[in-house]
């Protein structure tokens, strides 16, 4: 809610000189306002400091008025800042309740509770800043569940990154022993596989005779044979004379 303001003692001076000069307009900026020209609003004003060439706080804060409707907030805020050494305790509660307002549509809740505050204190009976008052407190109080919130998640998030670091140490270090195990295991086999080998060339190099005894048993058969077979034939010559001289 914005609201705009008219001095009534400058209102009674300026008609009397417009009756004096035959002026037809009542407060320009007003009117343009009322008829949503807000940019010719704020020039009037404008022009109304440079010709008067004051620090007139209703001049600022109509000013102000006029940017805020413009959605130019940062020059709003500017001029209702300059309003606040107004003499008149509305003008100056109203002005920190414009303030109050535009921090708390920028979320700027602390900036936007102190100005809210501040108009409340020199106007105790304005509904309208008891009410935005309120509404920036419960968003503060809703913020700042949100930030515990995400401080528990973060927490969590946390604990959980150290659990899974701890989890995939701990996979690590099993990985490495039973590689290393399987290492040795692996060594003890090829070990005693060399073992058996050379039990087995050993047990083959006992089996084998040398070439010249093998030749001397090779020798020894046929010359036992080669007997054999003498006495074989020398009994077989013996039977058949036997034989030729039963037949004379």
């Amino acid at each position: 809610m914005i609201r705009i303001f008219k001095n009534t003692a400058k209102k009674i001076c300026i008609l009397s000189i417009i009756l004096v000069h035959g002026l037809l307009a009542d407060d320009p900026g007003k009117s343009a306002f009322e008829n949503e020209n807000y940019q010719g609003a704020l020039k009037y004003y404008q022009d109304k400091l440079l010709e008067d060439n004051s620090n007139n706080s209703l001049l600022y804060y109509n000013s102000g008025t006029a940017a805020q409707k413009m959605q130019d907030i940062e020059k709003a805020e500017q001029f209702y800042l300059r309003s606040l050494n107004a003499d008149d305790t509305k003008l100056k509660s109203e002005a920190h309740y414009n303030l109050g307002k535009l921090h708390l549509e920028k979320k700027e809740l602390e900036k936007a509770l102190g100005h809210l505050m501040q108009s409340i204190m020199l106007n105790p009976d304005d509904m309208n800043a008891k009410a935005a008052f309120e509404q920036a407190k419960l968003m503060q109080q809703q913020e700042q569940k949100q930030q515990d919130k995400n401080q528990d998640k973060g927490k969590d998030k946390e604990e959980q990154e150290k659990q899974d670091q701890k989890q995939q140490q701990k996979q690590q270090d099993e990985d490495k022993d039973k590689k290393e195990e399987d290492q040795k295991e692996q060594q003890q086999n090829d070990q005693k596989n060399q073992a058996q080998q050379q039990d087995v060339k050993q047990a083959e190099a006992k089996d084998e005779m040398p070439e010249d005894q093998v030749e001397n048993i090779l020798n020894a058969m046929r010359e036992r044979e080669l007997e054999s077979m003498k006495k074989l034939l020398k009994e077989k010559h013996k039977s058949a004379k036997i034989k030729r001289t039963k037949d004379w």
